[in-house]
């Protein structure tokens, strides 16, 4: 299971490497439209992702994915993923964020603070669901507390850019290969 994880995430941050260009460096540069990407993990254990990315003199979060493990009032748990594209919410002033979906069947927020290469918070999930008597409970978190680190670094000094390729295949039985070279 570990093994799948670190697998899972070498090619969710390459891919993301590929998709949103530019090298995961750290955010006190200053420069524009950089991209800084965080892996993290809840006090649950299981895994969180985002970027910030600099535009401008401003910082914005944008997840990309989270998980949960939701837990119901009979005893039951079960897994809960988000998987975000396309969100865009800036820092304030203090560098923190507050993004929330609030619902009356699936409510979800997430919080965090920016501090260099660290950023850290808590998240909520509620789930409302039937039990086995088919009354609505209220399933959820409560808030779990979360940390990250910016994955990456600097290209080495002298180089001015990397060069990634990423090729994927279907061979003759429809099974799709992927190969990730970078040069």
């Amino acid at each position: 299971m570990r093994r799948r994880r670190l697998i899972t995430s070498v090619v969710v941050v390459s891919l993301a490497i590929v998709a949103f260009g530019g090298s995961a460096a750290g955010v006190g540069q200053a420069q524009t439209g950089r991209k800084f990407f965080f892996d993290g993990q809840t006090q649950q254990g299981v895994e969180l992702f985002f970027i910030i990315e600099k535009d401008g003199t401003t910082l914005n979060f944008e997840p990309f994915f989270t998980n949960f493990t939701i837990t119901c009032p009979d005893g039951t748990s079960f897994p809960f993923e988000w998987f975000f594209l396309n969100w865009v919410i800036p820092l304030d002033q203090n560098n923190s964020w507050d993004f929330s979906l609030p619902s009356s069947q699936i409510p979800f927020d997430w919080q965090g603070t920016l501090v260099g290469k660290n950023a850290s918070g808590t998240q909520s999930q509620g789930y409302a669901a039937y039990n086995a008597l088919n009354q609505v409970q209220d399933c959820g978190t409560g808030n779990v507390q979360w940390q990250a680190t910016g994955v990456g670094s600097k290209p080495p000094s002298g180089r001015t850019h990397a060069t990634t390729v990423v090729t994927v295949s279907r061979d003759q039985n429809g099974k799709v290969h992927e190969t990730i070279q970078v040069g």
